[in-house]
């Protein structure tokens, strides 16, 4: 069985602190099988992290990005929209059109509407040509 989760240099496992993004980067690759070997890549703030191959690999494989402003965060807190989007593009679902809205808090402008739609509501599957979903409701 593959290991997905790693600890800390001194032994701790730290259940209650907050993910980064380049630890979610590191699962996805533990994940992927990525190889790690790849460590050129266009984000301006990793060169050097720990991290670095597994954010590469992550940003190729079209699971995780970075900003506009050409960084990537490594170490900031991944935010609930961001793995919302990284666990959709991992499982390949989504994004999700034409669903009613399900969250107060969440507008139809919010750049991750529809990967949290999809996430969040339970509907068929209608594949739109050149990619996510079109809402069917659910039996």
């Amino acid at each position: 069985m593959l290991g997905l989760m790693t600890g800390y240099p001194d032994g701790s496992f730290k259940p209650d602190q907050q993910i980064s993004r380049a630890e979610m980067a590191a699962i996805i690759a533990r994940i992927t099988n990525a190889s790690d070997s790849v460590t050129d890549g266009s984000f301006m703030d990793i060169s050097g992290h720990w991290a670095q191959g597994a954010i590469v690999e992550a940003q190729s494989a079209g699971i995780m990005s970075g900003y506009s402003d050409g960084t990537f965060r490594p170490d900031q807190p991944l935010t609930r929209a961001e793995a919302v989007v990284t666990i959709n593009r991992l499982l390949d679902r989504g994004p999700l059109s034409g669903a009613p809205s399900k969250w107060s808090d969440v507008s139809e402008q919010h750049w991750a509407y529809a990967h949290i739609q999809e996430a969040s509501i339970s509907h068929n599957f209608e594949a739109l040509i050149g990619g996510g979903e079109k809402y069917a409701a659910a039996p």
